[in-house]
This record gives structure tokens, C-alpha cells and sequence, in this order.
């Protein structure tokens, strides 16, 4: 069904609820476009983020609720990411952190010639690719009541 704003500016504030979260599970999901790397001011991690959409249910794992995803949508409505936190203060933490983006990057993206890129090569040439990822609910550390969809644990498609 379309939506109309226009129509939904009617809309009392107290009829409009927050939209269910997709079900935990594992999903086949593709990278929507070339990382973001920020890094909030005063803080000690630079991060880098994946804007990343739902293809599919992975069937090998068997572990999406059929009722809660029927409940939620189709599941190329889901919009998440799949973060790296760079702790700049910690030089150990910094090269675990980097070795896990370098896998995800190499073995779970499955990039062409990765290992003879640079980072921010294989960073770019990761749209588009496809990866096996756990999608997990975290609630808000400041409002519990929010709870966001996030990408944990990833492994390659195939």
C-alpha cells in the first residue's frame, strides 16, 4: 500500500506507534553503498559503518521467526548497519579491531583481490557485496525502551 503524508499529517501523535524491529535470526544481507567513517568529537573511537539491506532469510541457519517477520515486512525493508569501533587510545584494541574489518573486508565480502588492496580500496569496492549476518536487537544504553537491529556476527554467503 502507498503511503501519503499528506494524509498521514492527520494523524494523531498518540495513534502513531514505533514499527516492530525485524526477528533476530540470519539473514543474507548487501552492502547499499561505500562506508561511513566518523568519529565523534571528544570520543576515542573513530568508526567505521556499513549501510547495509536485507536479500534474504539464510535458510541454512534456520532461525528467523516466521510470524515475526510476516508481522514485520518483507525482508528487503530492512535497512541496518554492520559497525567497526576503532579504539584510538588502545594500539592492541586498534589492530583487532582492523584485523576483524580486514575479514569481513577479504572472507566475508569475498572481494576480488582484496588482500592486494589498501583498506579504503577494498572499503570502496565493498558495495553491492553480499554476506551471511546475525542480526541481533540491542536496546539503547540511554532508553531502554528503544531497541535497535544491528548486524553482529557475519560469515561469507557461500
Amino acid at each position: 500500500m502507498a503511503m501519503d503524508f499528506n494524509k498521514a499529517l492527520s494523524t494523531k501523535m498518540e495513534d502513531v506507534q514505533r514499527p516492530p524491529n525485524p526477528p533476530i535470526g540470519h539473514y543474507v544481507f548487501q552492502v547499499a553503498k561505500v562506508p561511513a567513517m566518523t568519529q565523534k568529537e571528544g570520543s576515542d573511537y573513530q568508526i567505521v559503518e556499513f549501510s547495509v539491506k536485507g536479500v534474504s532469510v539464510f535458510e541454512d541457519a534456520n532461525d528467523v521467526d516466521a510470524d515475526e517477520l510476516k508481522a514485520y515486512g518483507k525482508v528487503t525493508n530492512i535497512l541496518t548497519r554492520k559497525t567497526f569501533l576503532f579504539n584510538t587510545t588502545d594500539d592492541a584494541a586498534f589492530a583487532t579491531t582492523l584485523f576483524q574489518l580486514r575479514t569481513f573486508l577479504a572472507d566475508h565480502l569475498q572481494i576480488e583481490g582484496a588482500q592486494e588492496m589498501s583498506m579504503n580500496e577494498a572499503l570502496n569496492a565493498s558495495v553491492n557485496k553480499r554476506f551471511v549476518g546475525e542480526l541481533r536487537h540491542r536496546p539503547d544504553k540511554n532508553n531502554p525502551e528503544v531497541v535497535y537491529a544491528e548486524v553482529g556476527r557475519s560469515a561469507p554467503v557461500a
